[in-house]
């Protein structure tokens, strides 16, 4: 997927290995919690612009068939990604 500043400064990979694949052949992706952890974990002054990177990563990968699994991911994890962010700026 991408990279990523955490709360505490460290930089997350995300996901660590963009080639692993399942049995099929498809690029694996984050399971849900695994979406939701990483979303909570995001610096706050990055959730905009990691959202953007990860919409910008499925768009540019969206008619291969083998990333399908991953888009998925990528797009929940941006829609997480700007929920936090909206209700960071309306708490």
């Amino acid at each position: 997927m991408t990279a990523v500043r955490l709360i505490d400064g460290r930089i997350l990979h995300v996901p660590g290995d963009g080639q692993v694949r399942d049995s099929v052949g498809m690029i694996a992706a984050p399971t849900d919690a695994e979406i939701e952890w990483i979303a909570m974990l995001v610096a706050r002054q990055e959730l905009m612009l990691f959202s953007r990177r990860l919409i910008d990563g499925a768009r540019r990968r969206r008619g291969d068939p083998r990333y399908f699994k991953l888009n998925l991911a990528r797009l929940r994890l941006a829609s997480r990604c700007l929920d936090r962010a909206l209700a960071e700026i309306y708490a």
